[in-house]
């Protein structure tokens, strides 16, 4: 089970264990499509690795989305993910 929860982050339940995913700090100007991009983060990089990787994956791609306007324009590749990830850590 995962719950997102917007600048909290996300909680997750499951064989992995129980553990939260912080979000990381953005300035906010559109949420439409964050839990969209936020699934399709954490699906293109479930079973990769460790299911954290993709929390975290997922919460960096919502996080660059809700950033910019609009829904689909402000849904990252993954060539953008990275670099955030790479700045983030």
């Amino acid at each position: 089970m995962i719950i997102t929860l917007a600048e909290k982050g996300s909680y997750y339940s499951g064989p992995s264990g129980d553990f939260s995913i912080p979000a990381y700090t953005v300035q906010a100007v559109d949420t439409t499509g964050a839990g969209d991009t936020f699934i399709g983060g954490f699906l293109s990089q479930y079973g990769r690795g460790d299911v954290a990787d993709a929390l975290d994956y997922a919460t960096a791609a919502s996080g660059i989305a809700v950033a910019h306007v609009g829904g689909q324009p402000s849904i990252p590749d993954a060539a953008a993910v990275t670099a955030f990830l790479k700045g983030a850590h």
